[in-house]
């Protein structure tokens, strides 16, 4: 649940506000507009690629990389706040989130199948759904209460290592189980 749980919620932070981001640095409202197409195109483009990544690496390998994607474009959000490092941030929001929600999946059916599949991935994707219900609040939230996305940046940022840091644990353990089989 961590896995899915930190990513979701470090990518819906940033999608999230996408147009609010950008207006708060600068942007136009065309812009900010634009983005918001651009960073679902990007989620898109990211689940393509993450599926595709998924079958030749191994789908926990795509979660564990996946966040690390958007990690330094946050921190330079949060410390160059500018229309460029905005947009560098929701550019690895939208892969990073798009390649993490078909990996996931990918994992879950390897690794139960497909009769256990809807039960599994059922209790496991309320982490997505916390992580919908609280990320744009407590973005709003950090916004308001600073009047900039520095904090938000940098939360989203921790959020990515922490979802890579779980898939680490998940992957060494399931190189731990193979080995003793």
């Amino acid at each position: 649940r961590g896995v899915y749980g930190f990513g979701a919620t470090a990518g819906l932070m940033a999608i999230s506000h996408a147009a609010p981001l950008l207006l708060s640095v600068g942007a136009t409202p065309a812009l900010a507009a634009a983005a918001v197409s651009l960073v679902n195109a990007l989620s898109a483009s990211g689940r393509v690629g993450g599926g595709w990544l998924a079958d030749r690496l191994t789908p926990v390998r795509v979660l564990m990389a996946a966040p690390l994607l958007a990690v330094i474009p946050f921190i330079l959000a949060a410390a160059c706040p500018a229309i460029w490092s905005a947009q560098l941030a929701l550019i690895g929001a939208g892969l990073a989130y798009g390649a993490l929600c078909i990996a996931f999946p990918v994992y879950i059916g390897q690794r139960v199948g497909t009769s256990n599949f809807p039960k599994v991935y059922g209790r496991i994707f309320w982490a997505w759904g916390a992580a919908g219900l609280t990320a744009p609040s407590v973005a709003g939230y950090l916004f308001e209460l600073n009047g900039n996305y520095a904090v938000t940046m940098v939360l989203a940022a921790c959020c990515c290592l922490l979802s890579s840091m779980c898939s680490s644990i998940v992957l060494r353990q399931e190189q731990r189980r193979l080995q003793s089989v």
